[in-house]
């Protein structure tokens, strides 16, 4: 099947998202829609598209006669442009967050279901070799169920860096729960992959650490129950100093029969309790071959699978009514750590899980 595709947004990432749907055949990017006409220009050069561009999606849609919006604009965009690409029409694939609240998520849910459309939202962090070996060895049954996953985001991210003007500031800089809005939707995907389970509730402490450069909230601990039974634990920050860890966090998964670590790169750890008794548990350590290369990591990866998907006919594994279960993770934590109390995710969101 072809796509003809709208990019709207022309922000650096749609750069990555443009480069991945020029080398697959059947899409077309045939517009964009954007509110600066030098930056579409710019991008336009870049590429060297000729395609035309609108100020407003809605005649971009009926003109182009376009199939698919790409939504690469800040998040508080996403709630219209999906709901004007999926009530024109169109199938919508989405940067994350799928919305700024879940409010408008649910929205998306509901206009996708109503006009029989695909919304799918990126999470890059599920196309990539080392993930996908991790999940297999999770599943592989000899480690029996996972009772504990732990993960470790610490890094210290200076957005405000070189390239700025003199003075100015990124916006994550005085962002209110800088880390859990702006970064911890893909710690928490990954997590619900690698469990194959979605979240039951949550206990939240966000702190601000005192070598922050951030305004609010830069360090967060999450402790989420989970549909099967098991504990995730979320410990991470933005500004952390000294060792840090992979953008893709480290992790260590405790099972029935023994234990997983991934240090999110190539790394792979497997432990097995080897049966001899004591009073101490014993385990065999063996070193994993690293993972095999997938042909599309990240972006490149996701957007293939997805136009697979739509070629037959299936359900792609982000589409939107999944994805927020991720992202009431988000919320969750956030209104945990602003109440200082448990959050029972699946009856405050419960509409987000039926």
């Amino acid at each position: 099947m072809s796509y003809k595709v709208i990019i709207v947004g022309c922000g650096n990432i749609s750069r990555v998202w443009i480069k991945e749907c020029m080398a697959i055949d059947g899409i077309e990017i045939v517009g964009f829609v954007d509110l600066s006409p030098e930056a579409v220009q710019r991008t336009k050069d870049h590429f060297g598209l000729e395609c035309k561009n609108w100020g407003d999606l809605e005649q971009a849609i009926r003109e182009s006669e376009a199939d698919v919006v790409i939504d690469v604009t800040v998040p508080q965009a996403h709630l219209e442009v999906g709901l004007t690409a999926l009530n024109n029409g169109c199938h919508l694939w989405s940067e994350k967050p799928m919305a700024q609240t879940m409010d408008a998520a649910q929205q998306l849910v509901e206009a996708a279901r109503m006009n029989n459309r695909i919304h799918a939202v990126m999470q890059n962090r599920r196309h990539l070799s080392s993930i996908q070996a991790t999940h297999g060895h999770l599943w592989a049954g000899d480690l029996g169920a996972i009772s504990t996953l732990n993960a470790d985001f610490y890094l210290g991210i200076h957005f405000s860096g070189p390239g700025r003007n003199h003075g100015e500031r990124d916006f994550r800089d005085s962002m209110e729960h800088v880390l859990l809005l702006d970064m911890a939707i893909h710690t928490f995907d990954q997590a619900r992959y690698l469990l194959g389970s979605d979240p039951v509730s949550v206990i939240c402490h966000e702190y601000n650490p005192r070598e922050s450069w951030y305004d609010h909230g830069a360090s967060a601990m999450a402790i989420f129950e989970m549909s099967d039974g098991s504990v995730f634990n979320y410990r991470g920050s933005w500004s952390a100093k000294g060792r840090q860890t992979s953008w893709h966090a480290e992790w260590h998964a405790i099972c029935e029969n023994g234990s997983l670590d991934w240090d999110g790169q190539e790394k792979l750890v497997k432990e097995r309790f080897n049966g001899e008794p004591g009073f101490q548990e014993h385990s065999d350590r063996t070193e994993l071959p690293e993972p095999t290369a997938i042909e599309h990591e990240s972006h490149g990866g996701w957007i293939r699978e997805v136009v697979k998907a739509m070629d037959e006919g299936r359900t792609p594994h982000t589409v939107g009514y999944d994805n927020i279960k991720s992202l009431a993770m988000v919320h969750g934590a956030i209104e945990s750590a602003e109440k200082g109390q448990r959050i029972d995710i699946s009856k405050r969101y419960e509409h987000a899980f039926h």
